[in-house]
């Protein structure tokens, strides 16, 4: 789609830069490192350190991160003290937070059923926002913002817990996160394997974070405004394209990071409720298409029942994304 009216100011302070995209890749890594040393079956264990290989290997598709080839390399197999110089060196307050964000959902073990624990996960945010000189209740906001998040978007009787959205994406996609290339097939059900099925999850759901040619937006801006076609070849179809491509999971999941984002960052850090209601009309715009597209498909409902049943789950998501913007931005 990509409105005209699209005011680029509004997300520019949303899009890392090559250090910070570097130092997320990393913490993904570190992550994932953890999440190895924290399981005792040696068959496990192997599981988890091919799959956080193939993490390793879709981080350095992206060409900007090649020169970080060593932090990867260190982080994954050592320890974390490359990352904590990096991060040390970020200077920028939201910045920081998006990154810290980005972990609640990342999942870096790709293609099994791994995932780091619960426990863990805090442990390892907290640590890293540590790391970063924020201060303590900086991660008790992002855990209160997360479970907020889970209260709108997952059944009621859902355990909340970190890793809970990571888990559903992992599910859906066979993927993560993390995007280390765009293009390709789109949608949940492409039916992919391997290393394709790994570069479509991030490709989808990492909205661009960590994408090669990817505008290097975080929190799930990307997809869940409609900002895709932004920059120009950075997905290659307009926005509400891709959202009624992509599989209602992705869409839920980076909806959740966008959540985080407006109340943590915008609304909290920020009190920037104008900013917030922005967010809310982009997407009122795109639900507005979505809407006018399920009209479409239902016309021929038969052979697009699935399409149906996925765009329908989609506009409820965004239904509910804009109710709760609109409920705590006034």
């Amino acid at each position: 789609m990509g409105n005209p009216d699209i005011d680029l100011h509004l997300f520019r302070d949303f899009v890392l830069n090559p250090t910070e995209k570097a130092a997320l890749g990393a913490a993904i890594l570190g992550l994932g490192r953890w999440g190895i040393e924290d399981v005792k079956k040696p068959e496990k264990k192997a599981e988890r350190r091919a799959a956080l290989g193939r993490v390793q290997a879709s981080l350095l598709e992206n060409p900007e991160l090649e020169p970080f080839r060593g932090l990867f390399e260190h982080t994954i197999t050592h320890d974390d003290s490359q990352l904590t110089g990096l991060v040390r060196g970020i200077d920028k307050r939201q910045k920081k937070l998006l990154i810290l964000i980005e972990l609640f959902f990342a999942a870096p073990y790709p293609e099994t059923k791994h995932s780091p624990g619960d426990t863990l996960r805090k442990k390892y945010i907290a640590w890293l926002g540590g790391e970063m000189a924020l201060q303590p209740k900086d991660y008790k906001e992002l855990l209160s913002a997360y479970k907020g998040t889970l209260n709108v978007h997952m059944a009621r009787r859902t355990k909340i817990g970190i890793g809970i959205a990571a888990g559903l994406a992992v599910g859906a996609m066979g993927g993560w996160l993390v995007a280390p290339a765009l293009g390709g097939a789109l949608g949940a059900g492409a039916g992919l394997g391997g290393a394709a099925a790994v570069s479509h999850g991030l490709a989808l759901l990492g909205g661009g974070a960590l994408a090669a040619g990817g505008a290097g937006m975080a929190g799930g801006i990307a997809l869940v405004t409609a900002m895709g076609a932004v920059g120009g070849g950075l997905i290659g179809l307009g926005g509400t394209a891709l959202l009624t491509e992509s599989g209602a999971a992705q869409v839920k999941v980076d909806t959740m990071k966008l959540q985080m984002v407006l109340a943590k960052i915008v609304i909290g850090d920020q009190q920037d409720m104008a900013k917030a209601q922005e967010f809310a009309r982009r997407q009122e715009l795109e639900l507005q298409t979505l809407r006018a597209n399920l009209v479409t498909l239902k016309q021929n409902a038969a052979e697009n029942k699935e399409k149906i049943k996925n765009l329908e789950s989609i506009i409820k998501t965004l239904e509910r994304a804009v109710k709760w913007t609109h409920k705590q931005a006034n």
